[in-house]
C-alpha cells in the first residue's frame, strides 16, 4: 500500500531481524535508506541486522556511517567499539571510547571494552585498572561477561556458557554478549540454543 514510505521498509527490516531472517531484513534497509538517506536509525538498524547475522565487518561499516550522522548516540558508539574489538582493532576501540568513558564513568560495558583493548594493546596497567573496576563491582553482567570471555578464549566452552547465561540474566542487552553466548552454545554441541 505504501511502497515509497521509508518507515515501512525500515520497520519491516526490524521485524524480520527479530525473527532471525537477517538476509531478508538486510534487503529492506537499502529501500528505506534510498527514501530517507539522512536517517541514522535506518543505518543503525542495518548495522544491527549485520551484527546479529555475525557479519561484523559489514556491521562496523554501517555503524561508522550512523555515528557520522549522529555522533552523540552512545548505542552506536558501543556497537562500533564492540565490532572493532572483535576484529582486533584495539587502537580504534581505544580512540572511540576514551572520550565516551569520561562522559559515562559508571558504564561498565565501556570499562570492559576499553580495558580489554588496552590490555591487548600492551597498555596493561591502564587496561587492568578498568577491568579491576568491573570485578570490584561484584556480581555484574560485565564481570560475568569478562570471566566468560576469558573461559571462551581458553576453550572452556561449557564454563563460558554458564558465565554468559548468568550475564544475560543480569543484563541481556550488553554489547556482544548474545553473540558470544550463541557461539559458546554451538561449541558445546547445542545447535538449537543459539536460535532462541
Amino acid at each position: 500500500l505504501r511502497p515509497n514510505e521509508s518507515a515501512v521498509h525500515s520497520n519491516l527490516g526490524v521485524l524480520l531481524a527479530r525473527l532471525g531472517r537477517f538476509d531478508e531484513a538486510i534487503a529492506e534497509y537499502p529501500e528505506a535508506y534510498g527514501l530517507d538517506p539522512s536517517n541514522p536509525s535506518i543505518i543503525l538498524n542495518l548495522g544491527l541486522a549485520y551484527y546479529k547475522a555475525g557479519r561484523i565487518t559489514e556491521a562496523a561499516a554501517e555503524f561508522s556511517k550512523a555515528k557520522a550522522l549522529a555522533p552523540d548516540n552512545l548505542q552506536t558508539t558501543l556497537l562500533l567499539a564492540d565490532c572493532d574489538l572483535r576484529m582486533g582493532q584495539n587502537a580504534k576501540v581505544i580512540e572511540l571510547l576514551h572520550l565516551v568513558e569520561q562522559q559515562n564513568p559508571d558504564n561498565l560495558a565501556i570499562a570492559y571494552m576499553l580495558g580489554t583493548a588496552l590490555i591487548r594493546d600492551n597498555q596493561i596497567q591502564e587496561g587492568q585498572r578498568r577491568v579491576d573496576r568491573i570485578l570490584r563491582n561484584g556480581d555484574s553482567a560485565e564481570a560475568r561477561f569478562l570471566l566468560g570471555s576469558q573461559m571462551f578464549a581458553a576453550g572452556d566452552f561449557p564454563a563460558s556458557v554458564k558465565q554468559f547465561a548468568a550475564a544475560i540474566e543480569l543484563n541481556p542487552s550488553l554489547p556482544g554478549l548474545q553473540s558470544f553466548y550463541g557461539q559458546a552454545l554451538l561449541y558445546t554441541g547445542d545447535p538449537d540454543g543459539p536460535v532462541v
